[in-house]
């Protein structure tokens, strides 16, 4: 896993403000562009990071730098992903700011990370995602987790379950399964060993 740099997943061009930049100002940038995190820069030196927390309530003219988080915690974009989100996970951070040669070239946030991760285990099961459409009944999650997980995480892996309604106010007709196998055969008939019915299924990735 630490084969996959944080340069593949990392957000950029990054905005940033100075330790100057009133409190007021960050929160406009933050919702200008959707996001919650600002690296704080002097130059080109990352100084702190400020998010939409840390800014929540504040006088509009406070400056940032009453408020932002530091030390910062910063990696390359060489640093494998792996060893980002241990980081992120450790220090209990919400983003990690890139830096190359001294100057920030971008950010990581827990999302980025939880995507990566999430990737990089959907290709070691074996690349292949697939769509299963079950015909709805009120257990049919947990026993759709019950059936698939004797297979084994190297053969299959249940990462999604949803309820697809068919009318306000109406019991959903149907559950939408999201499995990541190398054969999809087996993870059929354990499902139908286990009284659900199968409705249709499909490659999610070929669909993309």
């Amino acid at each position: 896993m630490s084969a996959v740099p944080v340069a593949d997943w990392m957000q950029g061009p990054v905005h940033t403000v100075t330790p100057a930049t009133r409190a007021g100002d960050a929160v406009a940038v933050l919702r200008q562009h959707r996001i919650r995190h600002l690296p704080v820069t002097d130059g080109d030196r990352v100084v702190g990071v400020v998010t939409d927390r840390d800014l929540r309530g504040v006088e509009p003219d406070t400056p940032v730098s009453l408020r932002m988080s530091r030390p910062v915690h910063v990696v390359s974009p060489r640093t494998g992903i792996d060893r980002a989100a241990r980081l992120l996970f450790d220090r209990r951070i919400g983003c990690l700011p890139v830096v190359e040669d001294g100057k920030l070239v971008g950010i990581l946030t827990q999302t980025d990370a939880l995507a990566a991760l999430v990737e990089v285990l959907r290709l070691q099961v074996g690349g292949r995602r697939a769509e299963i459409l079950v015909a709805w009944a009120p257990d049919a999650m947990v026993r759709a987790q019950r059936a698939i997980r004797p297979l084994g995480a190297e053969a299959a892996r249940l990462v999604a379950a949803t309820h697809e309604p068919f009318g306000r106010g109406l019991r959903p007709e149907r559950v939408r399964l999201e499995v990541d196998t190398r054969d999809l055969a087996p993870v059929l008939t354990a499902l139908r060993e286990a009284g659900l019915t199968v409705l249709a299924e499909r490659d999610s990735d070929a669909a993309r």
